[in-house]
């Protein structure tokens, strides 16, 4: 292996492109601190660091259910996710992730729940609200083929949320009693697009 030092590298004749390595390469980066501004398209501040250049998914956060959820029949039921595993921005909270301040842009949410003792006939739906209307949320509905059935549902919702706006899941079934969704499989996660 050769080690090659120099203190500048510039294209041999006026302006362009310099190609470092061939498809296929891994080029490997030492730790080093840069002491001018990434360049950066797509809406990127430029910095001298990934997140100062804007190429963080920041605001981000996730979190999951710490106790199961009693769900009654016929009501949309805003689920409850206690345990938070991150939360870069303190955005979310009392089980609502709210957009903070400074951190309007696209984001993407996820949420997985699992429902038990679906009966046949019935169906029950997961949604992802945003800002809490009836109208504009993501939704996956099932329809139950057998009794005591067990759903397990995961729903994704893309949104541009500006600050303030707010995302909350919630669910609902039309089963006739009350169901539990357990708490081992309810979680809840979203992050800021970057690039886009």
């Amino acid at each position: 292996m050769s080690t090659l030092k120099v203190d500048t590298i510039q294209k041999r004749t006026g302006t362009g492109t310099i190609t470092v390595g061939q498809s296929g390469d891994t080029i490997a980066m030492p730790s080093a601190t840069l002491t001018t501004a990434l360049p950066v398209a797509s809406g990127g501040t430029g910095g001298t660091s990934f997140s100062a250049a804007g190429l963080a998914n920041t605001p981000s956060f996730y979190a999951i259910s710490n106790g199961d959820v009693s769900c009654a029949n016929d009501t949309d039921v805003q689920l409850t996710f206690g345990n938070e595993i991150w939360d870069t921005d303190n955005a979310f909270a009392s089980n609502t992730f709210t957009t903070p301040t400074g951190g309007a842009g696209k984001y993407f949410f996820i949420s997985q729940v699992k429902l038990t003792d679906l009966d046949d006939g019935n169906h029950c739906q997961l949604m992802i609200r945003y800002n809490g209307g009836n109208v504009d949320y993501a939704k996956i509905r099932y329809y139950s083929s057998g009794s005591n059935q067990d759903w397990t549902a995961l729903v994704t919702m893309t949104k541009v949320m500006a600050e303030g706006d707010t995302a909350k899941v919630y669910l609902y079934h039309n089963n006739g009693t009350t169901l539990t969704s357990n708490s081992g499989y309810n979680t809840f996660l979203g992050y800021r697009l970057i690039g886009v």
